[in-house]
């Protein structure tokens, strides 16, 4: 049996790994632009792979001289313990909010059509998420708390750390398993997953203020005075009784439990922790198989239906550019990436107007948005536009077969653009109105040349972003599939990076003349008519610079349709 789990490991690596070099290569016809484009897809992993790998040095260093301080009597147990029950709970928080495991479904339905055994495929389903950046990255932390214990002469309690922490692993694997095969079953129905989406992204952001308030009372609690130890052990006291069945508190109470000579109870909380594990294992084993049994409901029955044409013509654009500025727009409010973009900023601005107002000293600047209005505006305007990058920097891929068709009807490049970037813009305002709604309500501060200049300045920064996200769109384009709100809808790493970076550089100019002169020299007419200026200077900029970057589209035809397409 053993031999047989090992050949069926190493088959699975190979598998993942020719999957990804077949990825990477791509098709016969793709061009030197898009081999590069998929290489440079690899830089944004790679630096998250490098961060990871710090992160988990560091855990070691911290782990290994814990464990020593614990072994040698210099540091108390609970005290070293604390840091790692509370980041073993937010991973299995994260895990349990944002799945970061499994393989997709058409991974599973390839993989049945090979001789291994449903048993042995979640087996290896489990070993992977083991394998995994976020997973793996914990374990030399873990691993050396157990290895400092056993260099200060502590073997028994090595023993312990060792086992709690195999425990807490299966768990923690067994955990990614599950979830991710409960996503992806979910994501089987088409409907059902955009509900879920939506709802659960909405619920997420609104709990998010629950205890952000109930911070309050935990300060009072905690003051400063009895230095940072005093504070564990008064918050380790405090914890509800059903907390300590929790497997990252069975993890970190069992070694302290050995370090103090309570070998019997450390041992009692390594085999609750194994039961625990041992039953979310069987749990995901009945996920897994729930999913590959499920049938894929995704698409319905075909009908036909009439062709709706509209006669609105958005004023200044050709009737090309207006019929498909609206389809942008339709297309982006009925997918699950549009419409979580268009409903995300309004209660995320609510968070951030409440939390400010009760807690103005808990994070930079808190106090600042909680008094001013337009700042307010501000910040949910920039939200608006990170959380609308997945079109605005993926214009053309995001249509999928639907490009193929574009391509082929009578539309010059130019009204191409022009209409993707009016569908983004029109999108954009209904987000932006939305927090000018939150903001005035919640906030009503600020003179108004300040709330009119605010919204100048989103149209300025729009519209210098527009030329560079065409150019982006069409030099690294990605098949995103926007009925997904994690990284399968998101753009190209570098146009993603790109557009980041250049929401923030373009929206700092408005920023310091509203900071300037409309706060410190207390003239907000000047203040107004400098962003207007700046606005229409970033007009005459982008207009012409809009033409520029059409050009990019016509030698990228043929390759931005394969892309589309997923070819």
């Amino acid at each position: 049996m053993a031999s047989t789990l090992i050949r069926f490991l190493r088959a699975f690596a190979w598998l993942r790994w020719r999957l990804a070099v077949s990825a990477l290569r791509g098709g016969r016809r793709r061009d030197a632009l898009e081999s590069f484009s998929r290489l440079s897809a690899l830089v944004v992993p790679l630096m998250l792979f490098g961060l990871i790998l710090g992160f988990a040095a560091l855990l070691g260093v911290l782990g290994y001289f814990g464990g020593v301080g614990m072994g040698s009597g210099s540091m108390r147990a609970i005290r070293v313990m604390a840091g790692p029950r509370v980041l073993l709970f937010l991973l299995m928080l994260c895990m349990v909010v944002i799945p970061t495991g499994g393989m997709t479904v058409a991974g599973h339905a390839r993989l049945l059509l090979l001789p291994i055994p449903r048993r042995a495929l979640h087996f290896l389903e489990v070993l992977t998420s083991i394998a995994g950046p976020w997973i793996a990255g914990l374990l030399p932390g873990l691993a050396l708390i157990a290895t400092g214990l056993l260099v200060s002469g502590r073997a028994g309690e090595s023993i312990v750390a060792f086992a709690a922490a195999a425990a807490l692993i299966v768990f923690i694997a067994s955990l990614n398993t599950a979830v991710a095969s409960l996503t992806h079953w979910v994501l089987r129905n088409r409907r059902r997953s955009e509900l879920v989406a939506i709802v659960g992204v909405l619920v997420l952001s609104l709990a998010a203020v629950v205890p952000a308030l109930s911070s309050n009372a935990m300060d009072d609690r905690f003051r400063p005075g009895g230095g940072v130890g005093r504070v564990i052990e008064e918050f380790d006291r405090d914890l509800p009784e059903w907390t300590r069945a929790l497997p990252t508190e069975l993890y970190g109470r069992s070694i302290e439990h050995a370090v103090e000579g309570r070998d019997m109870t450390a041992w009692f909380s390594i085999a609750l922790l194994a039961l625990e594990a041992t039953a979310l294992y069987a749990l995901s084993s009945l996920l897994h198989k729930k999913l590959l049994e499920s049938s894929d409901s995704s698409r319905g029955r075909s009908r036909t239906v009439p062709i709706r044409t509209s006669a609105f013509r958005i004023p200044g654009l050709s009737s090309a550019a207006s019929a498909i500025a609206i389809t942008q727009l339709r297309t982006s409010l009925r997918s699950v990436r549009g419409r979580v973009a268009v409903m995300l900023p309004g209660p995320f601005l609510a968070i951030l107007a409440v939390c400010s107002r009760h807690l103005p000293t808990e994070f930079p600047g808190g106090s600042f948005l909680g008094s001013n209005g337009p700042a307010l505006l501000g910040a949910g305007i920039v939200f608006s536009m990170y959380a609308l990058l997945a079109f605005t920097m993926n214009q053309f891929a995001t249509d999928r077969t639907g490009l193929a068709l574009l391509m082929l009807a009578p539309v010059r490049d130019v009204d191409l653009v022009r209409g993707k970037l009016a569908g983004c813009a029109l999108v954009l305002m209904i987000p932006v109105l939305v927090c000018f709604g939150v903001a005035i309500t919640l906030c009503p501060t600020g003179t108004p040349h300040a709330w009119i200049a605010v919204l100048l300045a989103a149209v300025a920064t729009q519209l210098l972003l527009s030329p560079v996200a065409v150019v982006m769109s069409a030099l690294f384009p990605v098949a995103a599939d926007l009925s997904k709100t994690g990284s399968g809808g998101n753009p190209h790493g570098l146009a993603m990076l790109t557009g980041t970076l250049l929401v923030l550089t373009l929206a700092s100019v408005p920023t310091a003349i509203l900071a300037i002169v409309e706060r410190q020299m207390q003239r907000p007419g000047l203040a107004l008519a400098l962003v207007v200026l700046w606005t229409i200077v970033a007009a005459l900029i982008a207009l012409p610079l809009i033409g520029v970057a059409a050009r990019a589209i016509a030698p990228r035809r043929e390759n931005l349709v394969l892309v589309a397409r997923g070819r």
